[in-house]
């Protein structure tokens, strides 16, 4: 059946004699929920903490069903809209008091069946460094300060005006990153060793002119 109703079905049998008998009965076809199309989410994808964004949601049924909106705000808070008319947006506002990468998860619901998840990321007071994580300006005073990636959390450093960045915890700085030029390995500055033979001959050599200036002044030459 390609539409929803009942149906009344009518089943004949007959033989090979005209004896014929029917039956009939009834098939009630109805419409299997359709799910509400992923959110589409917007709302500004950079911020400062301690400050209120607007972020805004829609999604379509196929049933023309009504919607309520879940958020999920990646900080430990929650938000559920009341339903809402098919394909009307919902609004919420949002505070994040701590810098970081945070992801925002919105669903759709039509009272049956959830629809599938959209994630929407927001940086605050954080900044992408390249495929490696991600720095966080903690205190908001223009200077980042740590660094996040793989797990992983540490301290970060400047040199020459570009950021150190140890990422794995080590103590050893592996990559420098300028919010200009971006990222490349760290190079760390060559130091040149004496071998301590070559320090023991240079004493040595010294100790013999002092002998031969001290000789010389006293006439022995």
């Amino acid at each position: 059946y390609s539409n929803p109703g009942t149906y009344l079905v009518v089943l004949t049998v007959s033989d090979d004699e005209g004896a014929e008998d029917t039956y009939e009965t009834t098939a009630v076809i109805s419409q299997p929920n359709r799910i509400s199309s992923a959110p589409d989410v917007d709302g500004p994808q950079d911020g400062t903490q301690n400050t209120e964004y607007t972020y805004t949601a829609v999604s379509t049924d196929g049933d023309n069903d009504t919607i309520q909106y879940h958020f999920d705000w990646d900080d430990g808070t929650e938000n559920t809209t009341e339903f809402l008319p098919n394909g009307t947006a919902a609004t919420q506002t949002h505070i994040w008091t701590a810098a970081g990468k945070y992801t925002i998860s919105v669903q759709a619901f039509d009272n049956q069946t959830p629809s599938d998840i959209t994630r929407y990321t927001v940086l605050i007071d954080a900044h992408i460094v390249g495929d490696i994580g991600y720095i966080t300006d903690d205190d908001a005073d223009g200077t980042y300060d740590t660094f996040h990636g793989d797990g992983i959390e540490t301290e970060l450093s400047q040199e020459d005006g570009k950021y150190l960045i140890d990422t794995n915890g080590d103590g050893e700085w592996n990559y420098t990153y300028d919010l200009v030029e971006g990222l490349a390995s760290y190079q760390k500055g060559e130091e040149i060793e004496i071998p301590w033979i070559m320090v023991v001959g240079i004493v040595i050599a010294i100790a013999v002119i002092a002998i031969i200036v001290y000789l010389y002044k006293k006439e022995y030459f």
